[in-house]
C-alpha cells in the first residue's frame, strides 16, 4: 500500500510526535529529552526573546555547575600518590635515576 509522503524512518519531535514542519523551537535546557517544538503546539506566534524553556523542562532545575575536566582530577590523584607514596618528593622528583626506596 502506498502511504503518501509518510517516512516510517522520518524523526518525530514535540509534544504532538509529528515530523518536523513550520516554525519550530529549540528547547534551552540541557537535559531536554524532546529537543524542538512546533510553535503552535506550545502556543508561540513569535520568537521568544531569550531563554525558551518547553512545557516539560519548565520545573526541573537548571544545572548551574560546570562539570568537572576527569584529567584535572586524574592529575590531582597522581599528585596526591606522589606526595603522599614518598613523602619530600613531588610527582617531578619521580625517576628512574632518583628512585624513591632504597636498594
Amino acid at each position: 500500500s502506498d502511504d503518501g509522503d509518510f517516512d516510517p524512518n522520518e524523526l518525530v519531535y514535540c509534544i504532538c510526535k509529528r515530523v518536523k514542519f513550520g516554525q519550530m523551537i529549540q528547547c534551552d535546557h540541557p537535559s531536554c529529552v524532546t529537543g524542538w517544538y512546533h510553535w503552535e503546539c506550545v502556543g508561540l506566534t513569535k520568537q521568544p526573546s531569550g531563554q525558551w524553556l518547553c512545557p516539560d523542562c519548565e520545573f526541573i532545575p537548571y544545572p548551574t555547575t560546570v562539570e568537572p575536566n576527569p584529567l584535572d582530577s586524574l592529575m590531582h590523584i597522581m599528585e596526591n600518590f606522589a606526595m603522599y607514596s614518598y613523602p619530600g618528593q613531588g610527582i617531578d622528583d619521580l625517576s628512574l635515576n632518583n628512585p624513591p626506596f632504597h636498594w
